[in-house]
């Protein structure tokens, strides 16, 4: 059990080792966002459900209305969100990212997944059928427990 114990630790320690020298590589995307973190929030929310309206964001950020329609129109002014008129209820509006939007939040998201993908590139064939098996596997049983 202590050999065990032991590829557990050295597997976490490698994990901790990538993912500490990807986010250096992508702080400053973080470091120079100039937004609140329920404005980032509400980016996030419009990632899953674009279109929705400022009720359903309201409700699922648990704000008030009108706090949810100041926030909106600060992404606005930003250029990061977008107000469209619900074509099935003219008194409604659908907000989307705006192109800018959907590039920061790529840039925050992704950015660490091109990154890892370099990383991947380089190694051998071999360690990476290696390696697919292993995250395959632990993906499994994330879904299952």
């Amino acid at each position: 059990m202590e050999a065990r114990e032991a590829l557990i630790a050295a597997a976490l320690r490698a994990q901790n080792r990538i993912m500490q020298r990807i986010m250096a590589e992508t702080e400053t995307d973080w470091l120079t966002l100039d937004i609140t973190f329920t404005q980032l929030k509400t980016l996030i929310v419009l990632i899953r459900d674009d279109g929705i309206s400022l009720h359903g964001l309201a409700d699922i950020l648990k704000l008030g209305r009108p706090a949810t329609s100041m926030l909106v129109d600060h992404l606005v002014r930003a250029g990061l969100v977008e107000r469209d008129e619900d074509p099935t209820d003219r008194r409604r509006s659908q907000l989307h990212l705006s192109p800018d939007g959907r590039e920061l939040v790529r840039r925050l998201r992704l950015g660490r997944e091109d990154r890892l993908r370099d990383l991947l590139y380089q190694l051998t064939d071999e360690d990476l059928s290696a390696l697919e098996r292993g995250l395959q596997a632990l993906a499994h049983i994330a879904e299952v427990s």
